[in-house]
């Protein structure tokens, strides 16, 4: 290796470092002093105080006996509890070192996100796809206090970026299921991670099935030979894959009766488009951030399948906005957001917020338009497996009751960043910047204005 190429190599670890510290800092700088100066119960902490810490301490008591039965206070899987008990038997059960424990967990999936982001777009702009992430009220909330939320999001993008590689190994295969077990075990809901692990598994099945149906191919004995191959193999990973979530999944239904523990599971499991419809709303919040500034959006725009699958997207976001309920209502579970915050001030339509009515139909289209881009960038099979990404996400909160923010703005700012991760090229970034750094701001406002007055100064 010459001397040039030696200090280019060093200039760009160096840049990497840079951005990504920055990232970090970032994050930690806004986390830090909310998880160790506030010591009162708040509106924040509400699930930390009244169940996640109680349960830690409970926990680490027996640690490492565990009864599924009576050792958990709350409808959630105790994974990542159980985690932060036998983590405790080490560093103590102080609340603020849990709470800076959990910190960490927040600071290893932002770099996760970042390696990833390194590998198609530089390190500076990896850190602006991340920043408006990182900077979040939410995201910072169930990194700054004791959620499992953070860990699960981890542990389920561990598992999908294992399934981004060219090639399938049983390695990675392997790695993605146990991850995706121990999210299951960590809060059911991130089962819905199965789905993807599936998909991937048997796409080179689905690939080479489609094939055989085009005249020029599969006319001879190794090329069946080799659908055969790739049967096999398909059906390897699936197993590989699946198994392990599938097994603890079943473990907890046989343990409770169900997914979730009664009394909680009548209160909690309903059928509702709400929670389709909210998301539907954040991706009208936060997709023009991140979609109108890219190069060629306009002549994306114009092109007539664009404006097609637009339409049915806005169809589809209007038929989750009136299909059920969703006004603001503490007592079904529709407050906990900024959102929410902004239905309760506007008018009712036969129990259909008029802001979800506006909101999600543009949300609907905005799938469609980053679906359509993502497609022209990177053909059909990167953007057929982003969209199963988010429709198995969004499935799941189909038969919740519960909606509130913090379930859906992280893995939605997530889905956003990695769609352009993967579909950006190297042209000109500047306006894509300018409006990433705008929504930074803005996430940063929301969030100082939250958290900071509740400091002790």
């Amino acid at each position: 290796m010459s001397l040039q190429q030696r200090e280019a190599g060093k200039r760009t670890t160096a840049e990497y470092f840079r951005w990504l510290l920055l990232l970090l800092l970032t994050h930690a700088a806004l986390a830090l002093p909310v998880a160790l100066l506030i010591n009162r119960p708040v509106d924040y902490n509400y699930d930390e105080q009244g169940w996640h810490y109680p349960n830690v301490l409970l926990l680490a008591e027996k640690w490492p006996a565990l009864d599924w039965q009576h050792d958990m206070l709350s409808e959630i899987a105790p994974g990542y509890l159980y985690f932060l008990a036998g983590i405790s038997q080490i560093t103590g059960s102080d609340i603020h070192t849990l709470r800076v424990i959990n910190i960490l967990t927040s600071l290893v999936l932002l770099a996760l996100l970042f390696a990833s982001c390194v590998r198609t777009v530089k390190p500076r702009l990896a850190c602006l796809l991340l920043l408006p992430l990182a900077t979040s009220n939410y995201f910072i909330k169930t990194s700054a206090f004791l959620y499992t939320d953070n860990a699960g999001l981890l542990l389920v993008a561990a598992a999908l970026l294992l399934t981004t590689r060219a090639k399938l190994t049983t390695l990675n295969s392997a790695s993605a299921g146990v991850l995706a077990m121990c999210a299951t075990l960590s809060r059911q809901v991130h089962f819905w991670v199965v789905g993807p692990l599936l998909w991937r598994a048997l796409e080179p099945l689905v690939v080479a099935l489609s094939a055989r149906f085009l005249p020029e191919n599969y006319q001879n004995t190794d090329k069946q030979a080799s659908l055969a191959s790739v049967s096999r193999s398909s059906i390897f990973h699936a197993v590989v894959m699946v198994a392990l979530p599938v097994a603890a999944l079943v473990f907890l239904i046989l343990q409770w009766g169900g997914i979730v523990r009664e009394p909680w599971r009548s209160e909690i499991m309903t059928v509702s488009t709400a929670a389709w419809a909210y998301l539907l709303a954040l991706m009208a919040v936060f997709a023009p951030f991140f979609l109108m500034p890219v190069t060629g959006m306009k002549n994306l725009l114009q092109q007539h399948s664009t404006k097609w699958a637009m339409l049915a997207g806005t169809a589809f976001g209007l038929c989750t906005a009136v299909a059920y309920p969703n006004a603001y209502n503490e007592d079904a579970g529709h407050s906990g957001g900024v959102l929410w915050q902004v239905a309760a001030q506007l008018p009712v339509l036969a129990e259909r917020s008029l802001l979800f009515l506006l909101l999600a139909p543009v949300g609907g289209a905005l799938l469609a338009l980053t679906l359509c881009w993502l497609h022209r960038q990177r053909g059909y099979l990167i953007s057929l497996r982003w969209l199963i990404w988010v429709c198995a996400f969004a499935s799941t909160y189909g038969v919740q009751t519960y909606v509130y923010q913090r379930y859906f703005e992280a893995p939605l700012l997530m889905f956003l960043m990695l769609a352009l991760a993967f579909g950006l090229d190297e042209k000109n970034h500047k306006p894509l910047a300018a409006s990433l750094g705008a929504l930074t701001l803005l996430q940063l406002a929301l969030t100082l204005g939250g958290f900071y007055p509740l400091l002790p100064w």
